[in-house]
């Protein structure tokens, strides 16, 4: 009989993360087990956790923000979606070697091609961190543009994902937009020109509630993925990618909204 796995996922903050939630339910699903954790981390803490997979202490991890930029950088080898995003949210041992994964990035291709979103030949994207750069490259077969509220960042992520950079709040009219900011978490709202000029929205953040902007882009009978199915997307992703097993999505979907 195999040993239980362990898994974790690592950021600040990370007390409202639904990943245990999901990926008990993975777990389940694929007859396994195992636990899966949720670790207050900075950098240090990252790196401490990130040597217990390399010793097989840990058989994963997922890391959310702020920590996905430099799990890029501890990763002793890449994936494609990891090295080409410039980010990592999912780690595994492999050949005895730290291999790190960008899952937000099937994750975002998974979702462009789904019936709702397939129409959309726009994406623009807010936010620089580690999720913004997987929705840029997960979106590369689209006219893509890139918000932050820094215009530097903005066009240096513009040269790296060859996009269009624009000011913060410019409306791209029927733009898919991909919320990759925590706009949203504690009941703020996008810029009402964004929401009432796009074509749909993926919105990243998460809370008790849907967010202001989902609301808002529902009431418009446009197409909306929020954060909980893009979570369990990403999720049913990394597990595969850890075990080998696929489970189906809609359980984790339903885990993620219950947490």
């Amino acid at each position: 009989m195999s040993p239980p796995h362990r898994f974790a996922v690592l950021g600040r903050p990370i007390a409202e993360s639904r990943s245990p939630a999901i990926h008990a339910e993975a777990l389940r699903l694929a007859n396994l087990e195992g636990t899966y954790e949720a670790v207050d981390a900075d950098s240090d803490v990252l790196a401490n956790w990130m040597n217990r997979v390399r010793s097989g202490e840990a058989d994963g991890l997922n890391v959310t923000m702020p920590l996905k930029l430099r799990a890029f950088e501890l990763a002793d080898a890449l994936t494609s979606e990891a090295e080409a995003s410039g980010s990592v949210n999912t780690v595994r041992l492999r050949d005895e070697r730290l291999e790190g994964h960008s899952t937000d990035v099937v994750a975002v291709r998974q979702a462009l091609t789904a019936e709702r979103f397939r129409a959309l030949e726009s994406v623009l994207v807010l936010g620089g961190g580690g999720s913004a750069r997987a929705a840029l490259e997960g979106g590369r077969d689209r006219n893509r543009y890139i918000q932050t509220r820094d215009p530097g960042q903005a066009r240096a992520l513009s040269a790296s994902f060859e996009c269009q950079p624009l000011a913060w709040g410019t409306a791209v009219a029927g733009a898919l937009v991909i919320n990759a900011t925590p706009i949203g978490m504690h009941g703020e709202c996008l810029e009402s020109q964004l929401l009432e000029a796009c074509g749909g929205l993926i919105d990243l953040p998460y809370g008790l509630n849907r967010t202001q902007s989902l609301v808002a882009v529902e009431a418009m009978n446009r197409p909306v993925l929020d954060g909980f199915e893009f979570l369990a997307m990403q999720a049913r992703a990394s597990f595969q990618w850890w075990t080998g097993r696929d489970v189906s999505l809609a359980p984790l979907i339903a885990a993620a909204r219950k947490g």
